[in-house]
């Protein structure tokens, strides 16, 4: 089902009002945290798509579809299959472009775009003291402020000398939820994590980077 804000189209619309069409019921849509929203009004909208035909000719696709109307939708506008597959339109990430077959095979160029929150970094820090039994691992309760429930990111460690050659944090990817980070501590007696102690500090996770492993960190994969 294809979506739209409604402050946004009514800004882009003349005599939005009158357009606006109500369902017999509201339509639930589930968001990316898994809330339930429901849309009980929709309108035909007419959308312009510039171009080119497949003989370099400048050209305009149009077409009328349906689309439904949502509160504070942050994507503005979001194309679902109702409206990719009847128009047949076929995106190519490759070439950054998007075919429109029902309208002479229509090509237009689309950008694509990465959000990223820029310069992001949040500490993160000991939400209480843990004193941590020598050779265990043991989840650290930590706190950091003001993450996006919408979002992946990386926590990277980040102590102090004392702490890097008694016991080792792990990079985690983390999301908004993060409540606990993972230590070893190596040394043969207990290491004491004081509270508000900074562990490390979480970062925009960048989906393309890679991370080394080796046969002494691969089974923390298995611990949940």
């Amino acid at each position: 089902m294809s979506l739209n804000d409604r402050e946004f189209i009514e800004s882009v619309t003349s005599n939005f009002a009158t357009k606006v069409r109500k369902l017999a019921s509201s339509i639930p849509v589930r968001d990316i945290e898994n809330k339930i929203h429901n849309s009980d009004e929709y309108i035909l909208m007419n959308d312009f798509i510039k171009g080119t035909l497949p003989n370099d000719t400048s050209a305009i696709a149009s077409f009328q579809r349906e689309v439904h109307l949502m509160n504070d939708l942050k994507m503005k506008m979001l194309i679902d299959v109702d409206i990719l597959s009847p128009e047949r339109i076929q995106i190519n990430l490759n070439d950054r472009t998007l075919q429109i077959d029902s309208c002479q095979g229509i090509i237009a160029k689309i950008d694509i775009v990465t959000r990223k929150e820029a310069n992001l970094k949040r500490i993160v820090r000991a939400r209480v003291k843990t004193i941590v039994s020598s050779h265990v691992f043991l989840e650290i309760p930590v706190k950091v402020k003001d993450l996006s429930k919408d979002r992946d990111f990386i926590f990277e460690p980040e102590y102090d000398q004392d702490m890097r050659t008694q016991g080792d944090l792990y990079a985690h990817i983390v999301n908004a939820s993060l409540s606990f980070v993972q230590l070893r501590n190596d040394i043969d007696q207990p290491l004491t994590i004081q509270r508000h102690a900074r562990l490390g500090s979480v970062t925009e996770y960048d989906e393309d980077e890679c991370f080394p492993a080796n046969p002494v960190d691969n089974h923390l994969a298995a611990i949940g």
